[in-house]
């Protein structure tokens, strides 16, 4: 717990139940008022949570307050380049890495960093050096602590010695961004003892001019550390016990640096007989000829023997310094290959023998890169569409992107990239009845214009046309209607009986019509056509109809008639009765007999019937949906008994009968 508070952490401590109230207050953060909460059980933990989250809240504050207070801040005129050497071999670890990155992010914002002013550059070594960025890559000191933020963790062996000969010859160079005539200055933070020697490097690079500071972490050399760093010792040489603490010798190296910078930089200017005052710069800075891709800087020359202009520029948002070198009679010079709709910084710098001058300072905007212009979308069936666009000047070819609208949303976005000559192209595979966003851009090599955009919807899958219904019937019906479109691979036809859900479905191919069958007399059903396609089904082409009602059987006829029996025949009116039923009523009052047949049967002999007896006969079809149809009847009367009487005998004559049973039926044959 001291470790912590003695590394600036502040502690609270909330014991529950059985905690010990004195070990709480062990650990916790003075005063124990606001720092220590103990509470009989777990179910009223939430009794103390306002008032802790008040204390956090209220310590936050005063804690953010008094450490930007804190800060030091080196004001000096003076300027220096520094160049930082951090050790990122493996025992440091990738935790404690993120240490150095802190520690490094406050040695930077106490200087005063531009591309004029103190730069900063830094190198990471373990086995082998790199450089991270060298002193004129980053010019601001965001640009520099964006870099600290995403410096990457390197690991490998500890070679110091390497590393610091390794900086002498690439980062304290002019083509890496040193300057002449300004301090220089070297700081090494490492937590080992080198494998390699470090002394003779460590002592070129004092020979050369350049200030030397050691920080020690954890399990460095101390002796080592007095070996590298510039004298005295006791303001030049750093050793923490771990990396949680180094931002307690913040403050003294920030300072000890901003003091040695101020007194190098009067003893270089005391020592070259240079004046305080620098050159004079050039003056009256003026842009002209914007285009996307550059302009014009002009200037008004610096008095004295100027020996070139150098102008440097940069983007504000991001993108390394570059610099165009003109001879000094010039006063003006065209930056080229710029981005576009960007902001530039512009330094001017007059060039003398032995010194430059202040910058004369500009900013600058290119203009939007040359767009595309008139999108037309035309030529727009169900699955495709063209697009078209009058060229935009110098593009090096056009990119075109295009994606279905789904809820207000673009998904799957597709790209066309063409050629600079090609202004029109046909965008296929799309789907039917969608709305598409499209875009077109004009690039410049890996640069796009500002979007054209456009919208349009594709059209339906084309539905049949002209539905019809003919040869309709009790049970069956016949659709039809014609091809919308000759891309049709075939046709679902659904068909519903109108107060029912249950639906039947039938698909047809290389035909536009078909013949319904067993449907339900008397009924209305609703029927939907729909196109099938590659790309899906149209939309339905409906219509209803109604089925007829049942027929009642045909020419209903009696025939062979005799005293006790006669012949009952008809003709089928449908192919689908399933039963006929009979009624056979004798009109003299007594019993009606009923019958039931099958769909087959096409006559029948009616026996044991009255002699002399008038009979209604009466017939209806029974069909397959159970529907009945309407009764037909036919009269007949049976033939009179005749008796003839003898002196000996009484004979009783009677037609030869067909059957003996009441009812004998078959189907004609013909």
């Amino acid at each position: 717990a001291e470790s912590l508070r003695d590394a600036g952490i502040e502690l609270f401590a909330i014991g529950v139940k059985n905690a010990d109230l004195n070990e709480l207050k062990a650990i916790a953060s003075e005063p124990d008022e606001t720092h220590v909460y103990n509470v009989a059980d777990f179910n009223i933990m939430n009794t103390i949570i306002e008032s802790l989250t008040k204390t956090v809240c209220t310590r936050v504050e005063e804690q953010d307050k008094g450490l930007k207070g804190s800060q030091f801040m080196c004001e000096s005129p003076a300027i220096a380049d520094i160049v930082v050497l951090v050790d990122g071999s493996w025992s440091i670890g990738r935790l404690n890495f993120q240490l150095v990155r802190l520690f490094l992010e406050n040695l930077v914002s106490a200087f005063n960093v531009d591309s004029d002013k103190t730069r900063i550059g830094l190198a990471q070594y373990s086995g082998d050096p790199r450089v991270e960025w060298n002193l004129n890559q980053h010019n601001t000191k965001e640009a520099v602590l964006d870099a600290v933020r995403n410096l990457p963790y390197k690991g490998g062996n500890t070679l110091t010695g390497l590393a610091l000969t390794f900086i002498l010859e690439n980062s304290f160079k002019p083509e890496a961004g040193s300057r002449t005539g300004v301090p220089k200055i070297g700081i090494l933070i490492t937590d080992g003892k080198s494998q390699d020697d470090v002394f003779s490097s460590a002592e070129s690079l004092r020979d050369a001019g350049i200030e030397l500071f050691a920080i020690g972490v954890k399990n460095a050399d101390l002796n080592e550390l007095k070996a590298i760093a510039s004298e005295p010792d006791e303001t030049h040489v750093y050793n923490v016990a771990d990396f949680n603490i180094m931002n307690t010798i913040i403050e003294s190296l920030t300072k000890t640096v901003c003091t040695r910078v101020e007194e190098q930089d009067k003893g270089i200017k005391e020592a070259t007989g240079r004046k305080s005052l620098e050159p004079a710069a050039p003056s009256n800075l003026v842009v002209t000829d914007v285009t996307a891709r550059s302009f014009r800087v002009s200037w008004s020359h610096a008095p004295g023997n100027v020996e070139k202009y150098r102008v440097v520029y940069y983007s504000t948002t991001a993108g390394q310094p570059e610099e165009v070198v003109v001879d000094g009679i010039e006063s003006t010079a065209v930056l080229q290959n710029l981005m576009s709709l960007t902001e530039y910084q512009i330094a001017v710098f007059a060039i003398y023998t032995k010194a430059a001058s202040e910058a004369l300072r500009g900013t600058a905007t290119t203009l939007a890169l040359p767009a595309a212009a008139d999108l037309d979308i035309y030529d727009v069936t169900h699955n495709s569409m063209r697009v078209k666009w009058e060229a935009a000047d110098s593009a090096s070819a056009y990119m075109i992107l295009y994606a279905a609208l789904t809820g207000g949303d673009t998904a799957d976005e597709k790209e066309v990239k063409v050629d600079n000559s090609v202004t029109d192209i046909e965008l296929e595979r799309l789907s039917p009845n969608t709305e598409y966003t499209v875009t077109v851009y004009a690039m410049y090599g890996d640069e796009a214009s500002d979007p054209l955009t456009g919208q349009e919807t594709t059209l339906p899958l084309t539905p049949p046309q002209n539905l019809q219904f003919s040869d309709i019937t009790h049970g069956t019906g016949r659709v039809s209607w014609e091809a919308g479109s000759r891309k049709a691979l075939g046709y679902r036809v659904m068909y519903v009986k109108t107060d029912t859900a249950a639906m039947d479905m039938v698909e047809v191919e290389d035909a536009t019509t078909i013949f319904l069958t067993n449907l339900t007399s008397l009924t209305e059903y609703t029927v939907a056509v729909l196109a099938i396609y590659d790309e899906g089904q149209s939309a339905p082409l409906t219509g209803s109809f109604t089925t007829k009602k049942v027929p009642q059987p045909l020419s209903l006829r009696i025939s062979d008639v005799f005293e006790e029996e006669f012949r009952v025949s008809w003709n089928h009116a449908a192919d689908d009765v399933t039963l006929y039923r009979l009624a056979c009523t004798p009109l003299s009052g007594e019993e009606a007999k009923e019958f039931v047949f099958s769909g087959a049967t096409d006559t029948v002999v009616l026996d044991h019937l009255l002699p002399g007896t008038e009979y209604e006969v009466s017939l209806s079809a029974i069909y397959s949906d159970e529907a009945e149809s309407e009764v037909v009847t036919a009269l007949e009367t049976t033939l009179q008994r005749i008796i003839t009487t003898t002196p000996a005998t009484t004979t009783t004559l009677r037609p030869t009968t067909v059957g003996t049973s009441l009812m004998r039926g078959h189907s004609q044959q013909s």
